[in-house]
């Protein structure tokens, strides 16, 4: 009887075991599902990031709001009718990009389009529901290259240092490679300060906003050349009396954004990483902070 009792107690034990296990495995493939998708238990803008804007990338008008295109906030929304800013859009709403170079609404088909460094992204309600292409499979191999976006009433546009890109202007499709655009009247709405264009040069439909605009001074800085960067980056490494290869200075000034805040931010990025480390710059420490 005693083995008989001692038998049962050992099956028990097997049963309780197994049952746990299976919850576990059902527990794990049940928060997997969650993490994986929008929780429909919570609103659109029930879960917000926000941090510092850090540079303003790209700007564009909308029906209601004036999207701004960020660095690491995602896209800020001016509402024009209340003059204030309302809830950003980013992570927290379903983008994927976390610096966000261009921001475009295209007005024929209401579509919120945004370039970051995730992919194309588009929403129709401008709010929520993103989808994302990448940028690879619209034959973009860098998003330095991209640098306006626009649309036609049929097709949407994305303008490259060296070619322009036709889409579906709903789908998001690819059609093909131009080096011109095979259409007239383009709409490029999306202002940023990499294009040729004066900020005069669009037509702000909110009046105050436009007659801001047209106050304005306007002074050109150009890109720094290539002479002029060399200059910079030589002189910030001998002020920390570093001393480094022209053939470095040189791989760096073709790889990194002409700008003169991303070289400033880069000298500084790279020296912090040298400190931090323990190591000297070299061609693999640069790639490192070319590549974050």
């Amino acid at each position: 009887m005693d083995m008989f009792q001692k038998l049962e107690k050992v099956l028990r034990r097997i049963h309780r075991t197994r049952k746990n296990n299976l919850f576990l495995i059902q527990f794990i493939f049940f928060f997997d599902v969650l993490y994986a998708q929008i929780d429909q238990r919570f609103d659109l803008y029930d879960w917000e990031i926000i941090r510092q804007n850090e540079s303003v990338n790209s700007i564009s008008e909308g029906y209601q709001y004036i999207f701004f295109a960020t660095d690491a906030n995602g896209i800020l929304r001016f509402n024009k009718f209340s003059r204030n800013f309302e809830s950003n859009l980013f992570l927290g709403q379903g983008i994927k990009s976390n610096k966000i170079k261009h921001v475009y609404v295209d007005r024929n088909t209401g579509i919120l389009w945004i370039i970051g460094n995730r992919g194309l992204e588009f929403s129709s309600t401008r709010e929520g529901s993103w989808n994302r292409i990448q940028l690879n499979n619209l034959s973009i191999n860098s998003l330095k290259s991209i640098e306006d976006l626009g649309s036609s009433k049929s097709f949407l546009w994305i303008k490259t240092t060296s070619r322009f890109i036709k889409l579906d202007h709903v789908s998001g499709s690819f059609l093909g490679i131009f080096t011109y655009p095979d259409e007239k009247n383009i709409d490029w709405g999306d202002f940023n300060f990499n294009n040729r264009y004066s900020l005069k040069d669009f037509s702000f439909n909110l009046k105050d906003l436009k007659s801001r605009t047209n106050s304005f001074i306007f002074i050109g800085i150009n890109l720094p050349t290539d002479e002029l960067l060399k200059v910079i980056i030589s002189k910030s490494f001998s002020e920390k009396q570093i001393d480094i290869n022209p053939k470095t200075i040189d791989y760096i000034i073709k790889n990194i954004e002409r700008s003169y805040e991303k070289i400033l931010r880069f000298l500084r990025d790279i020296d912090e990483l040298s400190l931090s480390s323990g190591k000297s710059i070299n061609i693999n420490l640069i790639k490192k902070v070319l590549n974050k």
